[in-house]
């Protein structure tokens, strides 16, 4: 059963985001006029060749988004939207999921695309902890052209995966071509730049960092200072093919906040020692991310 077998919840979800981003859009539409800018009217053919058409899935459904950059990089997104109470998964998607796994090999034009993620929340369903994205997510893609003068098509076969009470593992297909000079979508533009203002920024030495990561009885105790938050949390991506579980909060005293990583599965062999971790702080709507060498 198909998200479009179930109209009545489907619909109601589409409806209210596709209205968001239509406000949202006629607004910038506005703006430009006013300012005597030539803005394409989000109708017209050029403005929507930034986005591809949605792909429907079971309880969920996905496109891809792509405007022009600032320099000879164009910035896209991927973005999913799943029924009320799905959800999908972050990069490490914890004890249990599917992470996303992305191919743009059949792209043409393309010297690299790099995928950025928001930082996710932890659900924990009584058995297993998860990463997770409830019911929309865009990921921001930094789009590099071979020869910036000429069209890009951004192709990907897309595998993640869509969770409720079950889990569904999803496959879309989908591309999008984008020429230079196109006219701008502005409905495209803002999808990107909300997703890109929802990722992890840098760390900032003396308010909001993480500090240490050392070794110490088999786990890695990490000290993150963090800005005053009602909420705070910690993520982290260890090397490849390390199944470890996540950070688990030992002390908030003040402006440190201290983490546990038990490395239990560390694969037989490995050390920790010159190995590099991920770690993705969080402050109430706020994150930085940073890769700490461990010694």
């Amino acid at each position: 059963m198909t998200a479009i077998d179930r109209p009545a919840k489907a619909a109601f979800r589409t409806s209210r985001y596709d209205g968001i981003m239509r406000s949202t859009a006629i607004t910038i539409l506005v703006a430009g006029i006013m300012s005597g800018l030539a803005i394409p009217l989000p109708g017209e053919s050029a403005a929507l060749a930034a986005q591809s058409k949605w792909e429907i899935g079971d309880f969920h459904r996905s496109r891809l988004l792509l405007v022009a950059g600032e320099e000879t990089a164009l910035q896209g997104g991927l973005e999913i939207a799943m029924e009320e109470g799905w959800h999908t998964y972050w990069r490490v998607p914890g004890d249990a999921g599917i992470p996303p796994q992305l191919d743009f090999s059949s792209s043409s034009n393309l010297a690299n695309v790099t995928v950025s993620y928001p930082f996710p929340e932890r659900y924990h369903d009584g058995s297993a902890l998860s990463l997770v994205y409830w019911g929309h997510v865009t990921l921001p893609l930094t789009v590099e052209p071979i020869d910036p003068d000429l069209p890009v098509t951004l192709a990907v076969n897309a595998r993640f995966g869509v969770c409720d009470v079950i889990c569904i593992p999803a496959k879309a297909t989908m591309s999008v071509t984008l020429a230079p000079h196109s006219g701008d979508d502005p409905r495209a533009r803002v999808a990107i730049e909300q997703a890109q203002r929802k990722l992890p920024g840098s760390p900032q030495a003396g308010r909001f960092d993480v500090e240490s990561a050392t070794l110490k009885d088999g786990n890695l105790e990490i000290a993150v200072r963090i800005p005053d938050a009602d909420f705070i949390d910690l993520f982290a991506e260890g090397p490849q093919d390390w199944f470890l579980g996540q950070p688990q909060l030992v002390s908030h005293d003040g402006a440190i906040a201290r983490y546990r990583l038990p490395l239990d599965g560390m694969p037989e062999g490995e050390t920790v020692s010159g190995r590099t971790f991920t770690f993705v702080a969080v402050a109430d709507g706020n994150a930085i991310e940073k890769a700490v060498p461990i010694k």
